[in-house]
C-alpha cells in the first residue's frame, strides 16, 4: 500500500493474538456492519450525529494546539474505536499500546496522533491513562463539542 506523496511503504496489517489491524475491504461489510450496530450509542456522541457518518475533512476544521504545539509536525492522525462489546475486556488498551507502538517502529508517515471527541470520555480516560496528552483541539463548526488530538 502507498500513500500520494509518501515514499516510503505504507505497512499492509498488524497481526496479534488478538486482532488485526489492516484497511478496511469489501468482504469485511458484514463484520464492519454488525459491530458499527453494536457499538452506535458509543459512536453517535463521537460523530455528533444521529448515524456515524464517513469522516469528514479536517479542512473545515478550526486547529488550536495546546501548549504551543505545531501542526505542520503532524503526519497521521488515527482514529480507532472498539466494540462495546468488548470494552470490558479490556482490548481497547491492548489495541492503543499495539497502534501506538506500530505506528512508532513500522510507519514512515512522521509523528502520529490518536484523534477522539471529546464527549467520548471512555476513550479519552483510556488515551490519558495510556500517557497520552492532548496537544490539538479540533473544531468542527457545526459540531458541538471539540475532537481532541493525543499524542
Amino acid at each position: 500500500m502507498h500513500f500520494a506523496g509518501v515514499d516510503s511503504p505504507i505497512p499492509e496489517r498488524l497481526a496479534t493474538d488478538e486482532f488485526v489491524l489492516r484497511p478496511i475491504v469489501a468482504a469485511d461489510v458484514a463484520l464492519d456492519y454488525a459491530a458499527v450496530m453494536d457499538s452506535k450509542e458509543y459512536l453517535r456522541p463521537w460523530e455528533q450525529t444521529g448515524w456515524p457518518p464517513d469522516a469528514r475533512s479536517y479542512t473545515e476544521s478550526h486547529v488550536a494546539p495546546v501548549d504551543g504545539d505545531s501542526w505542520e509536525t503532524v503526519g497521521v492522525l488515527v482514529n480507532f474505536w472498539v466494540r462495546t462489546s468488548r470494552l470490558a475486556s479490556g482490548v481497547d488498551e491492548r489495541l492503543l499500546a499495539a497502534l501506538c507502538a506500530w505506528l512508532a517502529r513500522d510507519w514512515r508517515l512522521g509523528r502520529a496522533l490518536i484523534v477522539t471527541n471529546r464527549q467520548v470520555a471512555q476513550q479519552v480516560e483510556l488515551l490519558e491513562r495510556a500517557g497520552l496528552r492532548p496537544r490539538f483541539t479540533i473544531d468542527r463548526p457545526t459540531y458541538a463539542a471539540p475532537y481532541l488530538a493525543y499524542g
